[in-house]
């Protein structure tokens, strides 16, 4: 069978595409898993030793740029990522789905009874994980 010089240039530009997209699909389907999202408030207190107790927004900013949302592997034996929390407590990150050990960095005698905890983050899903800590000012 006897092909033309355009015929042919649309045949091998014809599998190059087809050759292209399979191997794209491939990796995008083996690597493409969207990541999850660990977002919480985090409330920290008390920050004075009597009652009243007045406290600035920018000591409470302080108070809260002191402390981080520490994310690690489930056997605490690498530091996936710390992160901080905003002037109002609250932390927000992206991670690739699995499973996470969270916590927090600790100042002074900090305590909080929801963390460490074990989270699962889904592929594309949002959890939820809300701190108190307490200070131990009293």
């Amino acid at each position: 069978m006897l092909h033309t010089c355009g015929e042919r240039t649309t045949i091998v530009v014809g599998l190059l595409v087809l050759v292209v997209t399979g191997a794209c699909s491939a990796a995008c389907l083996a690597g493409s898993q969207a990541d999850g999202v660990l977002e919480g408030q985090v409330i920290i207190g008390p920050l004075c030793p009597v009652e009243p107790c007045e406290v600035s927004e920018e000591m409470l900013a302080q108070a809260y740029s002191a402390r981080k949302v520490e994310i690690y592997t489930p056997d605490r034996s690498r530091l996936v990522q710390d992160v901080p929390l905003n002037a109002t407590g609250y932390y927000e990150v992206a991670l690739p789905p699995g499973t996470y050990l969270v916590d927090i960095t600790r100042t002074g005698i900090d305590t909080s009874p929801q963390v460490p905890r074990e989270v699962a983050i889904p592929a594309g899903g949002t959890v939820r994980l809300d701190i108190e800590i307490d200070t131990g000012i009293r």
